[in-house]
């Protein structure tokens, strides 16, 4: 299969930064925010060779993967692109989710 695309939404990129930015100042470094991106990465790869073995979230055909224990990816595909809808830190109200991606 030919590699697809990966768009970000807009809100999905707003929520990555946000999470980069905490981690930066509460660690003083990006140390962890780089060994997120390579998470997001990876977990990419494995979203392009096989996206339908991921569990569905709710509706619209949305999947997730979790990545790095706390955080997980919030995607739909097509066969061309991977459109990522959120990322997310699982310790927070899943309500709070099921109302955005609605």
């Amino acid at each position: 299969m030919a590699k697809r695309t990966i768009i970000w939404l807009n809100s999905a990129k707003q929520e990555r930064k946000e999470i980069f930015n905490y981690w930066n100042e509460r660690n003083k470094s990006v140390r962890f925010s780089k060994k997120l991106q390579q998470a997001i990465t990876r977990s990419y790869s494995l979203i392009n060779n096989t996206p339908e073995r991921f569990k569905y979230l709710g509706s619209k055909g949305m999947r997730y993967i979790l990545i790095a224990k706390n955080y997980f990816l919030v995607f739909t595909f097509t066969d061309t692109q991977i459109i990522t809808h959120a990322f997310w830190d699982a310790r927070q109200n899943p309500d709070k989710l099921s109302k955005r991606i609605k």
